[in-house]
């Protein structure tokens, strides 16, 4: 049995209040949440509909233009973060209508009983929200 578990974020996006996506991805590196895991950044490629990640050793200033891109093309942005110097990652995904779902895929963390520890993650991600209008957070988990 497999154990999937997300945190969705709600934005207020509309034309009075711009959101930026690089704006985020910075509040999540000032934070302590990493791209880079051995050189290497993993990310949704453009023009991508099939959620087909891949993983490369490029720049972030080439990762940033290809978030630029994509958010001109209204597409999905998807990345990997890796919390400080540990093996605990998420994948994050950015979707156009302002909803960004953080997914703990890698060595998430568990109480007993594996159910997520919902309070780590979301004390390492709430603090990165702190300059955006969020509207709604929702926190799921189930078993396949």
């Amino acid at each position: 049995m497999s154990i999937s578990a997300s945190i969705d974020i709600f934005l207020l996006k509309n034309d009075k209040y711009y959101f930026s996506v690089k704006d985020l991805i910075q509040e999540m590196q000032k934070n302590g949440w990493n791209i880079k895991k051995d050189g290497k950044i993993c990310y949704l490629p453009l023009q991508d509909e099939l959620f087909n990640w891949t993983e490369h050793p490029i720049s972030e200033t080439e990762w940033m233009e290809i978030v630029f891109q994509k958010e001109q093309n209204n597409e999905i942005i998807g990345v990997m973060f890796y919390w400080k110097n540990t093996k605990i990652g998420i994948s994050m995904l950015v979707f156009p209508d302002g909803q960004i779902t953080f997914q703990m895929t890698v060595n998430r963390l568990k109480l007993n009983s594996d159910i997520t520890n919902v309070n780590w993650y979301l004390k390492k991600i709430m603090i990165c929200f702190d300059k955006f209008k969020v509207t709604e957070i929702t926190f799921n988990q189930t078993w396949q």
